[in-house]
């Protein structure tokens, strides 16, 4: 979807597909699969001991909804966070850090990969085939994304 609301992107991924590996980083920094699909919710984890944060106390045991979307886009750790663009350095917490951390990511990464990689060589032009207002989200899960993605392309 991201890379259907940036023709130019499309464009400089197909012109050098050795960026591949960072586009889909910066896909995963976007739309992380844990991305909230409401403003009320997050990736559930447990406080290990009483802290504070800005001010506020956490017991320990408190049900924390941690906001994965909210700190990929940090300003302090990614500079204009709200662009899609290629990044030299790109420490996005998509699949958590630490002990917590997803292990299938690297096989998501791996899939990604090959996926951009057939999909740069193939096609000329990819993109969305709707207007992205005529996406219909997914809400009813812990994880978003959209219900359906329609997508043009023209083969070379």
């Amino acid at each position: 979807m991201l890379l259907g609301l940036n023709p130019g992107q499309w464009d400089a991924l197909r012109d050098a597909p050795t960026t591949i590996p960072d586009v889909v980083e910066e896909i995963l920094r976007h739309r992380s699969p844990v991305s909230a699909p409401r403003e009320d919710a997050g990736m559930p984890r447990y406080a290990m001991s009483d802290i504070e944060v800005e001010g506020v106390r956490i017991p320990a045991d408190d049900l924390v909804l941690l906001g994965i979307d909210q700190a990929n886009r940090d300003e302090d750790r990614f500079p204009d966070p709200a662009a899609f663009t290629s990044r030299e350095s790109n420490p996005h917490l998509t699949f958590g850090h630490g002990p917590r951390s997803c292990v299938g990511a690297p096989l998501a990464r791996v899939e990604l990969t090959e996926v951009f990689g057939a999909l740069v060589t193939r096609f000329e032009t990819f993109g969305l085939a709707v207007d992205v207002a005529q996406l219909t989200p997914r809400t009813e899960q812990l994880v978003g994304g959209v219900a359906e993605l329609p997508v043009r392309w023209t083969a070379p």
